[in-house]
């Protein structure tokens, strides 16, 4: 998303319920406010590389009905960024913001480029894997690894696919050629009491 000046009227439904799903940075600034100018040029040319990673709001402090928000934020002076998660304010900063300082501000918060693709593979996989559709989610899958052959962690969603298929000798295959971190990853471990579970019910 690239940076969006918010109304009042719509900051509940553009920050607050949006934060659920995708963070969201709101920045606190006003006409004539030089070092806002600033902040706000280093936001512009920052929004292309968070697309649909993070969505930045412009908020005016001079618009009217304005107060019950600042208050909400405590914004006492601008410039003011303000990263809401899930509702929540998680991390904040006033004045001068250069490239660095905000990416470090929000870095413990937003999916890095490998996380975010891998969550819409997932999601596609979901889709696919409710209409049955195991096949189709195969080959989504080996796009995927050919596209972005380090992202190892593609082969935890293959696995999922594996046990859904009830290809419970690929799936203890794959658990085995598992790099070592994925293989004490918490996805993995409930996918090997699963199949020891099912393993255990046909005995």
């Amino acid at each position: 998303m690239s940076l969006k000046k918010i109304p009042v009227k719509d900051f509940d439904v553009a920050v607050l319920t949006s934060s659920w799903h995708t963070p969201v940075a709101v920045f606190f600034t006003a006409k004539g406010c030089v070092p806002c100018d600033s902040v706000l040029q280093t936001l512009t040319e920052l929004a292309p590389e968070y697309e649909e990673r993070l969505h930045i709001a412009v908020v005016d402090v001079e618009d009217q009905e304005i107060e019950p928000i600042l208050e909400h934020c405590k914004v006492e002076s601008i410039p003011d960024i303000k990263i809401f998660h899930q509702k929540q304010i998680v991390a904040q900063a006033k004045g001068l913001l250069d490239k660095q300082q905000f990416e470090r501000l929000i870095e413990p918060h937003v999916l890095t480029e490998a996380q975010h693709r891998l969550s819409l593979l997932q999601k596609q996989v979901e889709l696919l894997l409710s209409s049955e559709q195991f096949d189709m989610a195969m080959e989504l899958v080996e796009v995927f690894r050919q596209k972005h052959p380090r992202d190892d962690e593609v082969m935890l969603v293959e696995l999922a696919i594996l046990v859904q298929m009830n290809n419970i000798p690929a799936a203890l295959q794959l658990i085995e050629q598992l790099p070592e971190n994925l293989q004490q990853d918490e996805k993995s471990q409930a996918v090997k009491g699963m199949i020891e579970a099912m393993q255990n019910t046909r005995q």
